[in-house]
C-alpha cells in the first residue's frame, strides 16, 4: 500500500538553501534541468529523478527534468502518459486531496503499482522504491519523483527531510521556468524545424533520428535537453549524433551547423 501523508510544513537547512540558490540562478535556461539534478543530488542520493508539470490535468503533462541510469532508460514519456499514468499511485494521490494548500508526499514500491507492465518494468530495472512530491498549482499539479534502487537501499527519515524541503522550494520555480522559456522556445522550434528539413533535403541518407538529432545539435541544444524533447534515451541520442558526424564528415556541432548554413 502506498505512504501518502500531507506536508504543511517543513524545515529549511543550510544545504537546502545551497541546493535551491544553484537551481534559482539558472531559470528559464537550458541548465534548469542540468541544475536541478546537481542540486538533488547534494542533498541525497537518487538513482532516478523526475520533475513535470501536469498543466491542464494528465493530458498536458509536461516532463521537465529526466535523469536516469544509463543502462536503464525510463519508461517512454507518452507510454507513460497514455498506459500508466491513470493507474498510478499519485493519480489516486491528486484525486483525493482535500485541501489546495502544502504538499502531498507518496512512496510507492513496485508492488504498489496496479498496471502490470509498470509494476514489470519497475521490477526489471530494480527499483526498490519511489517518492513523489505534489503540489497543486494554478493550472494542475507539479511532480518530483525520485527512486532508488535495491542497490542503493530505501530513504530514511533525513533523505526525506531535505527532499521535501528541497520540493517545496523548487516547486513555484516550475511556472517561473516555464514562462521565460516559453519565449524563446517558439522561435526556436521554427529553427529546429527549419534545420532538420534542410538536412532532409541536403543529406537525404538520414534517417530521421539522426535529422532529429543534428538540428537540435546545430541549434546549441545539449544531449540532454535533445532527449528530454524527443523523449528518447540520452545514450540514443549519442549514438544517433556519432552516426550522423560520420555520415557527414565532421566532428563538432559547429561544423554541423555549416553543413546547412552554407
Amino acid at each position: 500500500m502506498a505512504n501518502l501523508r500531507q506536508i504543511d510544513s517543513v524545515p529549511i537547512s543550510p544545504a537546502v538553501l545551497q541546493a535551491y540558490e544553484l537551481v534559482v540562478g539558472v531559470v528559464g535556461s537550458e541548465a534548469f534541468a542540468g541544475c536541478t539534478t546537481q542540486a538533488v543530488q547534494r542533498l541525497t542520493h537518487v538513482d532516478r529523478l523526475y520533475l513535470f508539470d501536469l498543466r491542464n490535468g494528465p493530458a498536458g503533462v509536461r516532463p521537465l527534468v529526466q535523469f536516469y541510469e544509463a543502462d536503464k532508460p525510463p519508461v517512454a514519456h507518452q507510454t507513460y502518459i497514455r498506459h500508466y499514468l491513470p493507474s498510478d499511485p499519485i493519480q489516486r494521490a491528486m484525486s483525493s486531496a482535500s485541501r489546495a494548500d502544502g504538499m502531498l508526499e507518496i512512496r510507492v514500491e513496485p508492488r504498489d503499482i496496479v498496471a502490470n507492465g509498470y509494476r514489470r518494468m519497475l521490477e526489471h530495472a530494480g527499483i526498490l522504491e519511489r517518492v513523489s512530491y505534489l503540489r497543486r498549482a494554478a493550472s494542475g499539479w507539479q511532480c518530483m519523483t525520485v527512486a532508488r534502487k535495491a542497490r542503493s537501499g530505501p530513504f530514511k527519515e533525513p533523505d526525506l527531510a531535505v527532499l521535501g524541503s528541497f520540493a517545496r522550494l523548487l516547486m513555484p520555480l516550475i511556472a517561473r521556468n516555464e514562462a521565460l522559456s516559453d519565449c524563446i522556445p517558439q522561435r526556436t522550434r521554427e529553427a529546429i524545424d527549419e534545420i532538420e528539413s534542410r538536412f532532409g533535403r541536403r543529406f537525404p541518407a538520414l534517417t530521421l533520428r539522426e535529422r532529429q538529432t543534428c538540428a537540435r545539435a546545430a541549434v546549441g541544444m545539449t544531449a540532454a535537453g535533445a532527449a528530454l524533447d524527443l523523449g528518447i534515451a540520452v545514450s540514443s541520442i549519442l549514438t544517433y549524433r556519432k552516426r550522423a558526424y560520420q555520415r557527414l564528415g565532421v566532428t563538432s556541432a559547429c561544423e554541423l551547423a555549416r553543413c546547412v548554413m552554407r
